[in-house]
């Protein structure tokens, strides 16, 4: 994580100070975090740490590699997540571009426990067969059901966007 506020902090303390910012101020705003990020990654080399940018593979719905995305962040996030020694976290740490370094991790939702956590087969009664492939119609395939989404969104008046209680 580097020192420079994000895109989107950029923009929100420019707009609370009463200065909108366009589409074009923004971009280039983000394009300048990036060639500091060049620079970072230049500094490391200058300073004989060995660092590699790392990388996403995206795939078409056939499996063929459409994109190799580099995990470089501006807009919510101003960093970049990189495969370095352990012994190099240190030097890495006290650099002055350098706000904090965090582990990278890739986080996979667990959904193997929410159906016995919101107790869904004793809603379910005693139906046996609930599946896509159920052809015995016992009443159980989604007459009469109400579906209800919550989703939690954005709370844009947490600090990190701006904080301003207006919409």
């Amino acid at each position: 994580e580097l020192k420079d506020d994000p895109g989107a902090v950029y923009e929100a303390k420019a707009r609370k100070s009463g200065n909108p910012v366009s589409t074009e101020a923004l971009q280039a705003y983000r394009a300048g975090l990036t060639a500091k990020q060049d620079e970072f990654l230049a500094a490391l080399a200058s300073n004989g740490v060995t660092a590699t940018v790392m990388s996403r593979d995206i795939k078409n719905l056939d499996g063929s590699l459409a994109a190799t995305i580099p995990l470089r962040y501006t807009l919510v996030y101003n960093g970049l997540a990189l495969k370095v020694s352990a012994a190099s976290i240190e030097a890495i740490k006290i650099m002055p571009q350098v706000k904090n370094v965090h582990n990278n991790e890739l986080l996979q939702t667990a959904l193997n426990k929410s159906v016995n956590y919101i107790r869904a087969p004793k809603v379910y009664g005693s139906v046996k067969e609930l599946s896509q492939f159920d052809n015995v119609r016992e009443g159980y395939e989604g007459q009469g059901m109400y579906i209800s989404v919550i989703d939690t969104g954005v709370d844009w008046t947490h600090p990190m966007f701006g904080g301003d209680p207006t919409p």
